[in-house]
């Protein structure tokens, strides 16, 4: 029996999404997603998040594992990269793992793909230059949710995930990037804007 499973957009949503069909518990998920070995050369040390690459994929119930789950994921993001792409980012004045930071961010920030250059743009240039990124979506993702308004409270947070508060990338992805939004980052469109507004 083969069931469809559809990509949630962070770790613990894909945990809860798993454990909800009954595949695997939403702990287990996140224990293997800390301490399975994959042995891929772009990966991070010390998280996933990020690199398992939202599609929509079709689990065999009685073959399934956790990691063989996770390692479809991430072998699915090294195929959706081309030459071209590993090239572009060996040309980038930013490394492979801020592309992703970056990119999780955008993904979070703009849904518009026709808008997603320019939003990346318009995020490197505060990074590079210091000033702080300021995007919500790192504020939720510190706070544990993907949605939902932000109190003055909530913008006090005292994490490296509050880039409200901090400035530079945070420490990980705050999502999990599709390709069309990691090559957005690779090659923004330049602009002459330093802030974005959504209403």
């Amino acid at each position: 029996e083969f069931r469809r499973v559809l990509f949630r957009s962070t770790a613990r949503e894909i945990g809860d999404y798993l454990e909800e069909i009954n595949l695997t518990t939403a702990e287990g998920f996140m224990q293997c997603i800390k301490n399975c070995d994959f042995g891929y050369d772009f990966l991070p040390d010390g998280y996933l998040e990020g690199y398992l690459y939202p599609d929509t994929y079709f689990v065999n119930l009685g073959s399934f594992t956790v990691k063989r789950f996770i390692g479809r994921m991430i072998n699915n993001l090294e195929l959706q990269l081309t030459d071209k792409d590993w090239s572009n980012i060996k040309k980038s004045s930013h490394t492979f793992e801020d592309i992703m930071i970056m990119a999780s961010i955008v993904e979070r920030e703009e849904t518009n793909e026709d808008e997603q250059p320019t939003v990346a743009d318009i995020l490197w240039t505060r990074y590079d230059n210091g000033i702080g990124l300021g995007a919500d979506a790192t504020v939720l993702y510190g706070l544990g949710r993907t949605s939902g308004g932000l109190t003055y409270k909530d913008l006090q947070l005292d994490s490296p995930y509050n880039t409200r508060k901090y400035r530079g990338l945070p420490p990980t992805p705050i999502s999990n990037p599709s390709i069309g939004t990691i090559r957005a980052v690779i090659s923004p469109k330049d602009s002459p804007y330093l802030y974005y507004l959504h209403d």
